[in-house]
Formats: structure tokens, sequence, C-alpha cells
């Protein structure tokens, strides 16, 4: 009697764990390290989707978070991505690793393979895993023969594109694809290698280096704003598209934001 209780007990006990088991398994292996327990960012980039022809006009209300503009602290903020101010093509990231295909599945362009309607799940805010919910399907989907074109820059003024693939885009975050580090990303490899690496006397050479580079500094005019990393052109449609569209799309670029969160 006592066997068949201890049988029926553990048969109970493997029924309840293994959907558990199951279920984080899928978590770990969906969501990426940087959205299971993300990290604060803070930097920008301006999108430019053309889909079959027609340009995504990112001003549009159903884009905007106008909510999260005034989210210029040094916590996490509440989403990983948003478009405010009424303006088209800025793109602010807040959140550490995001990739090009999530900023695209965000909007409604799936093209990660995941599950639709998230980014993934977060551990980092109670004992059971909670969804990123994606901001919603508002971008138009592509033809089944369309494919994608991707163009990237990261200069202003002349042109000076690169041509991407789709996967580059998809799969590289940001900082990567565009082969830049923000602002925030310098200071914490600077602040780790000095961790490593600490030592007084090195220290205060270096904030006298410091200070005479900030001073060199204000005497050159800054080209790109702060903690911007560049531009990105896409085409969604069957046919390559001509050298003159590209150039055309890279000088129609709206002005940047004057005012941003500062690192």
């Amino acid at each position: 009697m006592l066997k068949n209780s201890l049988l029926w007990f553990s048969l109970l006990v493997v029924l309840i764990i293994t959907p558990i088991f199951v279920f984080v398994a899928r978590v770990y292996s969906t969501t990426p390290a940087n959205l299971r327990r993300p990290d604060y960012a803070n930097h920008y980039f301006r999108l430019q989707l053309i889909v079959e022809g027609d340009q995504v006009d990112f001003s549009e209300s159903k884009f905007q978070d106008n909510s999260l503009q005034s989210q210029c602290s040094d916590t996490l903020a509440e989403r990983p991505l948003y478009i405010a101010g009424g303006l088209d093509q800025v793109v602010h990231v807040r959140w550490a690793g995001i990739r090009g295909g999530d900023v695209l599945k965000y909007y409604g362009i799936n093209n990660l393979g995941t599950q639709d309607g998230f980014l993934g799940y977060r551990l980092d805010q109670t004992l059971w895993p909670q969804k990123t919910i994606t901001k919603g399907d508002f971008l138009p989907l592509p033809d089944e023969n369309s494919e994608y074109w991707v163009y990237t820059s990261d200069q202003t003024g002349a042109v000076f594109y690169r041509r991407r693939t789709i996967d580059e885009f998809n799969l590289l975050d940001l900082e990567t694809l565009f082969d830049k580090q923000s602002t925030l990303t310098q200071q914490r490899e600077e602040e780790a290698e000095q961790e490593k690496l600490w030592d007084p006397f090195i220290e205060a050479f270096a904030q006298e280096e410091e200070a005479e580079q900030e001073s060199e500094d204000e005497e050159m005019e800054e080209e790109l704003p702060q903690d911007f990393l560049g531009d990105v052109v896409i085409f969604v449609q069957e046919e390559e598209p001509s050298i003159e569209d590209v150039f055309e799309r890279f000088e129609d670029k709206v002005k940047l934001p004057t005012v941003r969160c500062s690192s």
C-alpha cells in the first residue's frame, strides 16, 4: 500500500514539474539574455521603411509613445524602445542589446521566427516569467515574393551608405550593426577596465588627460549628435531599388531631436 502511494506521489510530482521545466526551457531558448534580464541603454537611430513602394509614416499616433519621452534617468525604462514627439523615423532604444529584428517585430513584422505579440520573457520582475508585449501589428506585411533590401549609414551630409543583409539587421544588436558604441557603453567598458587596473596615480593622470581632451573637443564642431548611431533604409519589394532611389531616401532624413536624455 505504501509503495503504491509513493508511486502515485512520484507520478504526480513528475506531472507537475515536467511542464514547468519545459516552459522554462522554452523561455531560455526563445528569449535572448538581454531581454530576459534587460539592462538600461540610451541611444537612437533613424529608420525608413518602404514596403511595396509606400513609406511607413512613424509620426502617426499609433506608433507614438509620448508618455515614455520623459524617462530620462538611469533606471530601466518600461519598454525597450519607443518613437515619440510626433517625429517620423527616429527610434529611441532604452534596453541594451536591442536588434533590428526586435524593432520590426515590436511594430508588426516578425522576421525572428518567434511567437507573435511579444519580444520575449523577462525573468527579473517576478518569480514567474513576464512577457514583454509588442506595440502592435501596425506595419504592412510584404508580398510573398518580396525581398528585403537594407542599407545603413553613420555619416551626415554627403551620402555614404552600405548594403546589408536582412539577417544582419535582424540578428545584430544596433551598436554592432553600426559598429558604433553609445556613450553609455563606452562608459561601462571604461569603468570595467578601471576596476581591473585601478591605481590612484593612473586615475589622476587619466582625469587630467580627459580634461585636456574635453577642452580640445569643445573647439571641434560635432558632426553627429551624441548617442546617435546612424540611419537605416529598408526597401521591401521584389526588385532591387536603384541607386537613385536609395540616395533619395538618405537625403530625405528628418531633423534629429535637440532634446535628448543624457547618459
